[in-house]
């Protein structure tokens, strides 16, 4: 289809539309995160963090960060390849929440606390009886 210019117009659905919009607006944050972290390789990310959409790096130890910048391309990659961005947000939230932890003394040493097997105990489902019950 022509507009009145003369110009070529595509017709697509709009949610094929607006992935292809948010996977734009990834592989530009990933440039920018490469384009910062290529600048900053061996620094703390202390040092460089807020220079990208991930200031929650500062948390992570120079490993983690080049397994983060690893698995960043990859999932960005993936996304575009899959057609959904889901396993990209999911990895992000994974890396976030685990800065998250990393920052909070008291919660990373109950993270990390040896298990007594003694305090655990076996969790069944609910029987089908006692699941209708439950909804009744």
């Amino acid at each position: 289809m022509l507009d009145s210019d003369g110009e070529m117009l595509v017709v697509q659905l709009k949610r094929k539309a607006d992935f292809e919009h948010q996977l734009q607006e990834a592989v530009a944050e990933l440039a920018r995160f490469q384009a910062v972290y290529a600048q900053n390789r061996g620094r703390s990310a202390r040092e460089w963090a807020s220079q990208t959409a991930y200031p929650w790096l500062v948390s992570l130890d120079r490993d983690e960060v080049e397994e983060f910048a690893r698995e960043l391309l990859a999932y960005t990659l993936d996304a575009a390849r899959r057609g959904t961005l889901e396993n990209l947000r999911g990895n992000l939230r994974a890396w976030a929440s685990t800065a998250e932890i990393y920052e909070d003394p008291e919660l990373l040493a109950a993270m990390i606390k040896p298990i007594e097997l003694a305090d655990l105990q076996e969790v069944f489902p609910p029987s089908e009886e006692e699941a209708k019950a439950a909804d009744g």
